[in-house]
């Protein structure tokens, strides 16, 4: 888990078909990411396969209708295309 501030002004690079999620610990916050292409899918966000520590209760979580209606990850559609091998890390160059 990695956690930002507007102080920090860091970045985080996601890869395209890496699955990952957003919690903000405070309101009125704005996140903006940049992405490479529209999807609209997931997972469920507090899916017990993945057993990812949260630092709220789940009663204290706002989470949208569409993200209520996500499947476990043992059930996702996975669309997009990966062969089991590791990936490469990607070059400097590659990145701009």
């Amino acid at each position: 888990m990695r956690q930002e501030s507007a102080e920090s002004r860091r970045q985080l690079y996601i890869p395209a078909g890496f699955a990952h999620g957003l919690l903000t610990l405070e309101d009125d916050v704005v996140v903006m990411y940049k992405v490479t292409d529209y999807y609209d899918g997931g997972i469920c966000w507090d899916n017990p396969e993945i057993a990812i520590p949260c630092p709220c209760g789940a009663a204290d979580m706002i989470v949208s209708d569409t993200e209520h209606r996500l499947p476990l990850l043992k059930d996702f559609a996975k669309p997009f295309a990966y062969n089991g091998q590791p990936l490469e890390p990607l070059k400097a160059s590659e990145l701009a």
